[in-house]
């Protein structure tokens, strides 16, 4: 519905937000990965279809993304 896809789009635009307030690089990118996914849905929840230019786009940055993610926090994980 609308609604979903309203509340997707904020969601995606405030995780962008506080990634530009903290520092810490393994948040940062917990932050850009839930942006790409809360972006994607707010494109997908209204008509249950992604735009070729919307996925054009949102694929490859879900996929870099994705692989930023996995390289900050496995540090911390072969650490702990």
């Amino acid at each position: 519905s609308e609604i979903q896809s309203s509340i997707m789009t904020n969601l995606a635009h405030v995780v962008d937000f506080i990634a530009l307030l903290d520092p810490e690089i393994p948040l940062l990118r917990t932050a850009s990965l839930l942006g790409r996914i809360f972006s994607i849905s707010a494109d997908y929840i209204p008509d249950h279809s992604i735009a070729a230019n919307e996925a054009a786009f949102q694929g490859p940055m879900l996929v870099i993304s994705a692989a930023l993610f996995i390289r900050s926090i496995f540090p911390v994980l072969m650490s702990g």
